[in-house]
């Protein structure tokens, strides 16, 4: 992976270079993909990223991810960077085992999870939950929030598909309409502190309550 945010952004122009057909030194080529080789994090093309209101009156976000390791050795996703969108910088959800640990006794017990219902203590666990109004709720196993850990290696070949779930405190700004893209930057950090940044276009999801509050405020703004 790279040593430094200078060598990927070379790297990247170079394989644009190539995808368009403009010649590029191959020995040069193979040596800035040999030292940029590592973790790389991409938004798949599958399905959509979101980022939508929370009843909290901040902003939930759901981004659609691909982790691999494309190096020789494994590697341990870390640590990954917000920068965006512009209005906030987001935070991964907690992992409910932490929030929830296991304990005796408490597999029938009942506890409010995120969103306000009364759940087992066993389903706390084991789902992710977004606090808003309709509950967003996601199986742990299919989310990769846990993942993100220097404990958790990643192998040579291998890829990591998923969820990344994440929380900003700020609301929406209602320049945004629904199903508008907003820019985000992420930054994936291995166990060594190198990384490879990445950019996501996730589309506003306005809620009900959402819209029917902006379209209520548009003959104001046009006053």
């Amino acid at each position: 992976m790279c040593n430094c945010r200078a060598n990927y952004q070379e790297f990247a122009l170079a394989r644009r270079l190539r995808a368009r057909g403009i010649p590029v030194d191959e020995y040069e080529f193979e040596r800035m993909k040999a030292a940029c080789a590592g973790l790389e994090i991409l938004e798949d093309a599958g399905p959509p990223s979101t980022v939508f209101d929370l009843s909290s009156g901040g902003t939930g976000c759901i981004l659609s991810v691909v982790i691999s390791n494309g190096s020789k050795r494994p590697l341990a996703p870390a640590r990954i960077g917000f920068e965006g969108p512009d209005w906030e910088t987001m935070s991964l959800l907690p992992d409910p085992h932490k929030e929830y640990p296991a304990r005796r006794g408490t597999t029938h017990r009942r506890v409010r999870d995120n969103s306000g219902r009364i759940v087992d203590y066993s389903n706390a666990r084991n789902f992710y939950v977004f606090p808003t109004r309709t509950p967003m709720a996601y199986p742990r196993g299919e989310v990769l929030n846990p993942r993100i850990a220097r404990r958790c290696f990643v192998y040579p070949g291998e890829s990591l598909e998923g969820w990344l779930l994440a929380v900003g405190e700020k609301p929406i700004p209602p320049e945004y309409r629904d199903r508008d893209r907003v820019k985000m930057r992420l930054t994936l950090f291995d166990q060594r502190g190198q990384f490879r940044p990445a950019i996501f276009h996730p589309m506003v999801e306005r809620s009900r309550q959402g819209q029917q509050r902006l379209a209520e405020l548009a003959p104001q703004d046009q006053t």
